[in-house]
């Protein structure tokens, strides 16, 4: 790797590259969806796992997610090949994920090995999740360093960003509709007070194992779209401002990355927004069944409420950026999403009063929520674009570190979050504790970034790390850039050595 890569960056993107950039985390996007919207569910009531052990499983999942996220981006920062060093590392991820992810929701080729103890399927369980989320990390990492190299305009960047979570969408709605179907072709079962009702149980397994085929199926088709149209810039050495570009590049190596407060203060607020995007998208469902007490369908149902929701907003997100600015921006996303936790505050005690706005005023809530979770999720991602800018020689890094603070926050969160609803016995307690995991466990990570936005957001892009140039470097940089044809980055970050 040595003085750093010279990577051509186009000014304009068509139509059919952003696009394709958008199809190659697709796969990610569809696990995902499974993962945080129904792993919990699915192991507590499916394959009845008690409280503690699923959150293991979660744990252990998020910790190996977060373990290789930097690796993977530091190593991606490094790599040579012919098919460029991001969709390398895209398709080696998309290879582990396909392969343990069956093992999570579908069929287990190895469980005969195992004994029917609670104790082996953690362990197997908690196995496959790690090496699952070691591909998702790979592919992540690389395709969000894909960003910065492939535009240096602000207005390209959040573009991409909001393709990219336009698509997150569109699989989410996709995983959902599907879970829909095969729940609602499934059979019912009677409660104990022999009223009936549509509960989840061991026998929706082969509606879960029938969704994670499909959803590694189509996850497939659309990486393969990406690695035919996307053009990895790594592969396309620039012939004009290489000079410069050299120098600048051996200049913000990783280490650099830890000297700049920007990297912590987006670091939080990027992981703040994550804790609460997530927390309520993996207890929905929990809150739904438990809370409110309503049929299994709606763990599908809501949720995709909640993401074409999310959809609508995603195409107004570039513009309301562009008019008021990210911090603005983000500050509204957090506002709508606080009012979304507050609806799901109320509701509980709505639903013992007047059973039937229950309906409509948890659509509205789920509504709000999803347009709350997009404006500020995006808004956050493009942060680090931002803060990465033309330095893109190390930005593999920088998404890896970021996301692996994000996903071991994640982790223990809902490790503490199980452990606690373990010693929720009865369906009453279940109830309450749900809802403020939804209302106030939100709230509070909502809030903490909204602080360090109003405070800090000044530093979130100035102050790189010393540049050490002298005057008259600096003059024969200039002198480069003016006769060459191609765009350069701009000298703004600079400190100049006198």
């Amino acid at each position: 790797h040595g003085g750093g890569w010279a990577i051509s960056i186009p000014s304009m993107l068509s139509k059919l590259q952003v696009l394709a950039f958008a199809c190659g985390h697709v796969l990610n996007d569809l696990c995902a969806a499974c993962w945080f919207g129904y792993l919990v569910v699915f192991l507590t009531k499916v394959r009845k796992l008690s409280g503690p052990s699923t959150g293991l499983v979660m744990l252990c999942g998020q910790v190996a997610d977060g373990a290789a996220t930097p690796i993977m981006g530091f190593l991606s920062d490094r790599s040579t090949s012919r098919v460029g060093r991001r969709r390398l590392y895209v398709l080696i991820g998309a290879v582990l994920v396909v392969t343990f992810f069956g093992s999570i929701f579908g069929s287990c080729p190895f469980c005969y090995l195992l004994d029917d103890s609670e104790n082996s399927r953690t362990a197997f369980y908690a196995t496959c999740a790690a090496l699952f989320n070691v591909g998702w990390a790979s592919t992540q990492v690389a395709h969000l360093a894909l960003v910065p190299e492939l535009s240096n305009d602000d207005g390209e960047r959040v573009l991409l960003n909001s393709t990219r979570h336009m698509f997150t969408i569109f699989s989410n709605i996709f995983v959902f509709v599907s879970l829909w179907i095969l729940l609602g072709s499934a059979p019912t079962t009677t409660t104990t007070s022999n009223v009936s009702a549509a509960e989840l149980g061991p026998e929706d397994a082969p509606s879960f194992a029938t969704l994670c085929w499909v959803v590694t199926l189509v996850g497939s088709v659309f990486v393969c779209a990406f690695l035919t149209f996307v053009k990895d810039p790594s592969c396309q050495p620039s012939r004009s401002g290489g000079q410069y570009r050299e120098r600048h590049a051996q200049q913000y190596q990783w280490r650099d990355w830890f000297r700049i407060p920007g990297f912590y203060l987006i670091g939080i607020v990027y992981t703040c927004t994550r804790v609460y995007v997530n927390v309520s998208q993996i207890y929905l469902p929990e809150y739904l069944l438990d809370s409110l007490v309503m049929d299994k369908t709606t763990i599908a149902q809501m949720p995709l409420v909640v993401f074409i929701a999310s959809m609508i907003t995603t195409v107004t997100i570039k513009s309301l950026n562009e008019r008021i600015g990210r911090r603005r921006a983000y500050l509204v996303g957090s506002a709508i999403t606080v009012a979304a936790c507050l609806g799901f505050l109320v509701l509980p005690q709505l639903s013992k009063t007047n059973h039937r706005l229950v309906a409509p005023v948890v659509f509205v809530t789920c509504s709000l929520l999803g347009v709350g979770s997009a404006i500020s999720l995006v808004t956050a991602i493009t942060m680090q674009a931002d803060l990465i800018d033309t330095h893109t020689e190390s930005g593999a890094f920088v998404y890896g570190a970021l996301s692996s603070v994000d996903k071991v926050v994640n982790g223990i969160v809902i490790y503490l979050v199980e452990i606690n609803r373990g010693s929720k016995a009865d369906s009453s307690s279940r109830g309450s504790f749900f809802s403020g995991i939804m209302s106030w466990l939100c709230i509070a990570a909502a809030l903490i970034s909204v602080v360090i936005i109003l405070i800090f957001s000044p530093h979130f892009r100035s102050k790189k790390p010393t540049a050490n140039y002298s005057r008259e470097e600096i003059d024969e940089n200039q002198t480069l850039l003016s006769n060459s044809s191609t765009a350069a980055p701009s000298l703004r970050h600079f400190h100049v050595v006198d």
